[in-house]
């Protein structure tokens, strides 16, 4: 069974040689000990070896230190540069592992998320809940360094969505309860278009949906906010026609948000010369987020008052 997972894993596109599996090559030993023996000999030793921890164990230290040898298939085999991967505990195998290569991309996050969802799929077929139970081969596991990444990052969507919608509520009732009711359901849903329009332009960047872009985004709430509340707020609170609350809302608020807005992204703008990775994304979505947030706190915003 062990050997139809590995052949099956093996078999992925997206892993590769070379393929490190001492189980095999520890069936060649036994074949080739017990060649001149017979068939009866290699069931025989098969049998004691069946269910017999310390018997087993013992063939097992045994091939780690006999000499180099040939398969059959011409493959030339070196036991000892499996003890890397066998743990013995008072001559018994207590843990081993199985190894090949796997795809380790991190700039594709889509492939390296379905390929962490097809190999853990093979693996615990039953469905992977992070506790490694239930799985195809009893007590085995499978880990590569992208899979931890890959595992939080798949479900990174979902709560960058759930957060975001929280942390919107939150502000759009602190905003109802502190200055105006109309102003705060106002600018809660000028903060959900927002978010929605950094996140469709987050994706036409090709910047991913991960943990960083979770706490940058998370932040954007309380800079994004203020843009549309000053606005809005004036002008709600100024008596008069529309035209003139329009034009009080921008002369009153339109230059501080405007100044306001536009040192803020001055002063990150050096992130985007950053060498880390990170702090160009840190750039990109806060950037955006501010360029969006001001944009729309002096045009988008109080024309829709005007128009309501």
């Amino acid at each position: 069974a062990l050997d139809d997972l590995f052949t099956d894993l093996a078999a992925l596109e997206f892993t590769m040689s070379p393929y490190k599996n001492w189980l095999n090559d520890f069936e060649e030993y036994l074949n080739i000990s017990s060649v001149s023996q017979g068939t009866a000999a290699l069931a025989a030793t098969r049998s004691a070896l069946t269910g017999n921890a310390r018997a087993f164990g013992a063939k097992v230290a045994e091939f780690l230190d006999a000499p180099t040898f040939v398969r059959a298939d011409g493959k030339l085999v070196v036991p000892w540069q499996h003890k890397q991967d066998i743990v013995m505990e008072a001559g018994i195998v207590k843990h081993s592992r199985l190894r090949m290569n796997y795809e380790t991309d991190f700039r594709f996050q889509r492939r390296y998320i379905k390929n962490f969802e097809t190999s853990v799929g093979l693996i615990f077929p039953n469905g992977h809940n992070g506790k490694f139970e239930n799985p195809r081969v009893p007590h085995t596991f499978g880990y590569t360094r992208l899979y931890p990444v890959a595992e939080r990052e798949a479900q990174m969507k979902q709560l960058i969505f759930v957060n975001l919608a929280i942390a919107c509520a939150a502000v759009a009732a602190t905003v109802m309860l502190i200055l105006n009711p109309v102003v705060g359901f106002f600018v809660g849903v000028v903060v959900v278009a927002i978010d929605c329009i950094i996140l469709a332009l987050l994706t036409l960047y090709g910047s991913k949906l991960d943990f960083l872009a979770f706490l940058v985004l998370s932040m954007t709430i309380g800079l994004v906010v203020d843009y549309s509340t000053h606005t809005s707020y004036t002008y709600l609170q100024h008596a008069g026609t529309p035209d003139e609350k329009l034009l009080q809302s921008m002369s009153r608020m339109g230059a501080s948000v405007l100044s306001g807005g536009g040192s803020t992204l001055l002063g990150i703008s050096v992130l985007a010369f950053a060498s880390s990775e990170a702090f160009r994304t840190f750039f990109k979505i806060l950037g955006t987020a501010i360029f969006m947030g001001t944009l729309v706190g002096i045009t988008v915003s109080p024309v829709l008052l005007r128009m309501l």
